[in-house]
């Protein structure tokens, strides 16, 4: 094992300085998550489909990276609460 590799195994917080270049499991639900590569941003034109753009921002909200089904139990694992709770609703 090489001086890098075991710095990524046992140095605490490695991975919030440095990028994962890795694909791995999620602990949570169980998906792989694999590096999905560089974002950009580019600038609208007078010209671009206003439908167009709405719906390519809207993707991430129909197709989330994480299993719907599976909410509940994810929220409960991250908070430890029995799902999102509504303030001032007590």
């Amino acid at each position: 094992m090489n001086r890098e590799n075991k710095r990524k195994y046992y140095e605490k917080g490695y991975y919030r300085t440095h990028p994962c270049a890795e694909s791995f499991h999620c602990k949570v639900c169980g998906r792989l998550v694999v590096l999905a590569g560089a974002l950009s941003s580019n600038r609208i034109a007078a010209d671009d489909n206003p439908m167009k753009l709405m719906s390519i921002a809207m993707k991430p909200l129909c197709l989330p990276p994480f299993p719907l089904d599976r909410i509940k139990e994810i929220t409960q694992a991250m908070e430890g609460t029995d799902g999102i709770s509504n303030p001032g609703r007590g």
